[in-house]
């Protein structure tokens, strides 16, 4: 029986993968930290939508996809 490896292609998904996994788990901390208290500050009017909007956008360039 011959044992076949993961081809070049399978390999570089993976990789893919792996490195989209941490900048989602990267965004949901940053989210959870930063950003979810604006969302709320703005649902009671403390703060203009854009704010939390702008916040959001931060993260997402600070933590880009790959």
């Amino acid at each position: 029986m011959k044992l076949v490896g993961k081809t070049r292609k399978e390999v570089e998904l993976e990789k893919y993968e792996e490195k989209l996994r941490e900048v989602h788990a990267l965004r949901q901390s940053a989210y959870r930290e930063e950003s979810d208290g604006l969302f709320f500050d703005w649902q009671q009017g403390k703060i203009k939508k854009e704010e939390w909007l702008l916040k959001i956008a931060e993260i997402k360039a600070r933590f880009p996809k790959p």
